[in-house]
């Protein structure tokens, strides 16, 4: 038993505590805590969220500007969530190092890829990073699958960076 379900038993069970109070304990501990019986449909979101996550690839020059590593390698990977935007010196630029002269971000959020249940070759969240295209932001670069790990709370291992996929 973690320690928040332990804190949870323990409000429950004293006698003292009035009754509204024993229902917020178990509705913070539902909301933020409760890693479910089945993974996507009991378990907290702050449990059982997609990975979100970034990668920069990018050269800083001496005339002041940032250009991309390679021909294939945009200056900025990122997951299907949230909005990415990308300055350089406060200026908004492009991932190509570009400047854009907007405040736009690079990459929009995709809620529905963020979200949706994984299928063998879908573009989602889970699993392996996909090579740079079309499904870019598919994957993450633990390779964290949709199955609620026994501690949620743990880093994973890291495994590569997407732009290695």
């Amino acid at each position: 038993m973690n320690a928040a379900a332990a804190w949870r038993d323990r409000i429950d069970g004293d006698g003292r505590i009035p009754a509204g109070l024993k229902q917020l304990v178990a509705d913070v501990w539902e909301m933020f805590f409760n890693a479910g019986a089945v993974a996507g449909v009991s378990a907290s979101a702050f449990n059982d969220a997609p990975p979100i996550w970034q990668e920069l690839n990018f050269l800083a020059c001496v005339d002041g500007t940032v250009r991309k590593v390679d021909q294939w390698t945009p200056i900025l990977r990122a997951s299907w969530m949230p909005d990415n935007y990308l300055y350089h010196r406060g200026l908004a630029i492009d991932r190509n190092g570009v400047r854009t002269g907007n405040t736009q971000p690079v990459l929009r959020g995709d809620w529905f890829n963020f979200t949706k249940v994984p299928e063998v070759g879908s573009d989602t969240a889970y699993g392996p990073c996909r090579g740079i295209g079309l499904h870019e932001r598919a994957g993450n670069p633990w390779e964290i699958t949709p199955v609620v790990p026994a501690d949620p709370g743990a880093n994973p291992p890291f495994r590569r960076f997407c732009s290695n996929a």
